[in-house]
């Protein structure tokens, strides 16, 4: 059984979510989780919140979060809309902000609920050539981008990546995404994915859906292994259609933040602005703000 690394990308919009992705894969997978880091910015880590989630993660499944701050100005002429945020680029340059002995690191998208044991990943073994293992975004996605890459033969969904960090380093694959970046072209429809994949294109090796179940319309005849709630189909916004989203307030309810998020819930977006005083001065008696969800991002 070979462990491997966890590594998420987060703002303050995200450390809800984040803190329920993480309990839900320690609550299955536990026992294969080396070290869990949060790349984030020096406002993100400073908050009451994600202290509260160092102290619950800690206390419930003996887990040290390491923080790793960066300088978000680094990133701030990169293009972004309101549902893709600056922080989707920081991945770029995560060979480089975590340790050398992080090698095999499976990152995720703070919007993910991991439902079971990810076994697959236990013996999972890289090429020679391979920089890392995702889930296939079909036919359509690569074809669109042929005219920036013409030897580009698919394309992977960014949201849960099984990295081969030793030959990212070796390869310096970081200068290669920051350069692209700087020079991008201005209609990339999924920003920091396409540039991942032009980058890394053909270079790469297939997971199951199961292991990044996206776009998911109506419920499978299986549960997928990682539920990714991407677009802004999020469980914590109002009238959520997604078929499982239950599984988000399943996993929720084992954090401390149940009574804060549960109201948005309830009351929808509309409404939620009108309780905030209320529940602004109840957090006068409990260490946990309540925080709005943002309705989009990855």
């Amino acid at each position: 059984m070979q462990k491997y690394d966890v590594a998420y990308t987060i703002d303050s919009n995200y450390q809800i979510p984040f803190c329920c992705s993480l309990t839900s894969l320690l609550e299955t997978n536990n026992e294969l989780v080396n070290d869990v880091y949060v790349i984030q910015n020096q406002k993100s880590s400073d908050t009451p919140v994600m202290e509260q989630i160092r102290k619950f993660i800690k206390s419930d499944y003996g887990r040290v979060i390491i923080d790793v701050v960066i300088d978000h100005s680094d990133y701030s002429k990169f293009r972004f809309s309101g549902h893709v945020s600056t922080v989707a680029y920081y991945i770029f340059s995560i060979a480089d902000y975590l340790p050398q002995n992080a090698s095999r690191v499976l990152y995720l998208d703070p919007d993910t609920i991991i439902t079971s044991k990810l076994s697959l990943l236990e013996n999972l073994q890289f090429g020679e050539r391979d920089f890392l293992f995702a889930i296939d975004h079909g036919k359509l996605s690569f074809e669109r981008l042929k005219k920036y890459c013409p030897d580009i033969l698919n394309y992977f969904n960014g949201g849960v990546l099984f990295l081969n960090l030793p030959f990212w380093r070796e390869k310096d694959i970081s200068k290669g995404f920051w350069q692209y970046a700087n020079n991008r072209p201005d209609d990339l429809k999924f920003w920091n994915q396409d540039i991942l994949n032009i980058v890394l294109h053909n270079k790469w090796k297939e997971l199951p859906y199961s292991y990044n179940a996206y776009d998911i319309k109506q419920k499978l005849s299986y549960t997928p292994h990682i539920i990714h709630y991407t677009g802004n189909r999020k469980p914590w916004n109002y009238f959520c259609d997604h078929p499982y989203k239950g599984f988000y307030w399943e996993v929720l309810k084992k954090t401390p933040f149940n009574r804060y998020v549960g109201i948005k819930r309830l009351f929808g977006n509309i409404i939620t602005p009108l309780l905030l005083p209320i529940v602004n001065l109840k957090n006068k008696f409990h260490s946990a703000p309540f925080t709005f969800m943002s309705k989009g991002e990855n």
